[in-house]
């Protein structure tokens, strides 16, 4: 029996820096406290949940033990916020759109 397979896409970009601050809202932590559960320093956190500061492999891994959401999912979510990040005056590059038949 033949199986199909679909890979979602969305037409959108949830940022690292979104889903840091929906899960500190969840959880009732204050960046402060997200900074000493995680060994991040505030600074950081501050300046990540601003969206100025880029993820790698240390920050990955902090943001992992501090939220339990894996390191390579920081990791997939910052690539595709780099892939999509504005590159012209004009607005945000386009995500390449892979929806079958297309």
């Amino acid at each position: 029996m033949p199986t199909s397979t679909f890979a979602y896409e969305p037409d959108y970009v949830v940022t690292p820096c979104e889903v840091l601050a929906e899960h500190l809202e969840a959880l009732a932590l204050t960046p402060r406290a997200f900074a000493d559960r995680s060994g991040i320093p505030l600074a950081r956190i501050e300046a990540f949940l601003a969206g100025d500061d880029a993820i790698d492999a240390e920050l990955a891994q902090r943001l992992a033990s501090g939220s339990g959401v894996s390191a390579e999912i920081w990791g997939a979510l910052d690539e595709r916020r780099r892939r999509s990040a504005p590159d012209s005056a004009d607005g945000w590059s386009e995500v390449p759109d892979r929806a079958p038949g297309r």
